[in-house]
């Protein structure tokens, strides 16, 4: 049974291969030994996975990582599509909106900050990412992803240089608006979905809420319990002058 679900697997990262191949070299096999990697590690790193992955090498899985130049783009709108259409175009498929924090510790991990992390319900070091899904019913799974940048880190030019981050992401982002722009691909890539949902975060951005409205998306979004709202749009006015 095991030995059939490594096959599938390898018969599955095959798929995305292409993406993984220049015409000098090819990175396919360390992709797919890293796949494998996440697979049968908790840890995570690229060490551990050489001792679990037949002839695996920890240097060469992180020189994939960090140096061959693969679009990961390209990779996560082939997942997208996939997905798309496996879950998509039913009235019941939506888009979710939601984050995740990552421990960690140091400052030269991108997007490395203290801010809040929801693992660990309080703030602390650590990284933030901000994911879309595509989802029905009981079945779900990712089909995008940012990593937020704190201002610590777009304010510092030179800290982005020496993490490699190109420079036409080296401009602040709110999470909002990263939401948003995922969004905004999903539709650019005819992904079927009928809806979007959120959490309270988002929910209480009137920024995003205008932006989808405006955009005509159908959306879902929780509210905090104690968010003042109005029940129809409020006409401004200029308020009378004040004598003294």
């Amino acid at each position: 049974m095991l030995a059939g679900m490594g096959r599938r697997l390898l018969a599955f990262c095959g798929r995305f291969g292409g993406h993984f191949r220049q015409r000098t070299r090819t990175v396919e096999t360390a992709a797919q030994q890293y796949v494998q990697g996440l697979i049968q590690t908790e840890t995570k790193n690229m060490e551990r996975m050489e001792e679990v992955v037949p002839e695996a090498d920890h240097q060469v899985l992180q020189h994939m990582l960090s140096e061959s130049a693969w679009s990961e783009r390209a990779v996560l709108d082939q997942v997208a599509q996939e997905a798309s259409q496996r879950l998509g175009n039913d009235e019941d498929t939506s888009l979710t909106i939601d984050e995740s924090g990552f421990p960690k510790k140091g400052r030269h991990s991108v997007g490395v900050a203290r801010q809040w992390c929801g693992q660990l319900g309080k703030v602390d070091h650590c990284q933030v990412g901000v994911f879309a899904a595509l989802s029905r019913g009981l079945d779900v799974t990712l089909i995008d992803a940012r990593l937020f940048l704190p201002k610590t880190w777009t304010d510092d030019d030179r800290r982005c240089q020496a993490a490699g981050i190109p420079k036409a992401q080296r401009r602040f982002q709110r999470k909002a608006d990263l939401a948003l722009a995922m969004i905004r691909h999903a539709r650019q890539q005819r992904i079927g979905f009928a809806w979007v949902g959120f959490d309270g975060f988002y929910g209480s951005d009137p920024g995003l809420l205008r932006a989808l409205d405006a955009d005509g998306e159908r959306f879902v979004g929780d509210v905090h319990k104690d968010q003042h709202i109005y029940l129809a749009d409020p006409e401004p006015v200029v308020p009378p002058p004040t004598t003294s």
